[in-house]
């Protein structure tokens, strides 16, 4: 059984080198063919992401994605078409000039104390505040 362990010991060790042999080998023809190992790493991803894009859970999702965005497209687009719509009725053209004309005669208080209109505010002008002083 010696015999047989240390026989055994001996061809693991002609195995090792030459698999280091064969190893430094084909190191030296990836270089001398220009193939490195950035290139390796870039060939396998590339077929990494081919072989999960050609199977049947990717293009099942794919699929599925596909046909949720087609359906929200057009539930945004109906939406989107009916409030054009209402933007454009006599009723909410009535409604914006009343709103409008509440807004400007409407008085807005400021935390500071300061009273101005609210379209004094659009303006970037200021009545400043109800005694006139400066209040933090």
């Amino acid at each position: 059984m010696l015999k047989e362990l240390a026989r055994v010991e001996e061809e693991i060790e002609t195995l090792r080198t030459v698999l280091t042999s064969k190893t430094r080998h084909a190191s030296d023809l990836k270089r001398k063919l220009g193939i490195t190992v950035w290139k390796e790493i870039t060939e396998d991803m590339n077929q990494g992401i081919k072989n999960v894009r050609e199977s049947s859970v990717y293009q099942k999702t794919e699929s599925v994605f596909k046909s949720t965005a087609e359906k929200t497209s057009s539930i945004f687009e109906g939406i989107t078409s009916k409030l054009s719509q209402m933007k454009n009725s006599d009723s909410m053209r009535s409604f914006e000039d009343k709103f409008s004309g509440v807004l400007q005669k409407t008085k807005i208080s400021s935390r500071s104390g300061s009273v101005s209109s609210f379209t004094e505010e659009n303006n970037g002008t200021s009545t400043g505040n109800l005694d006139g002083k400066l209040q933090p």
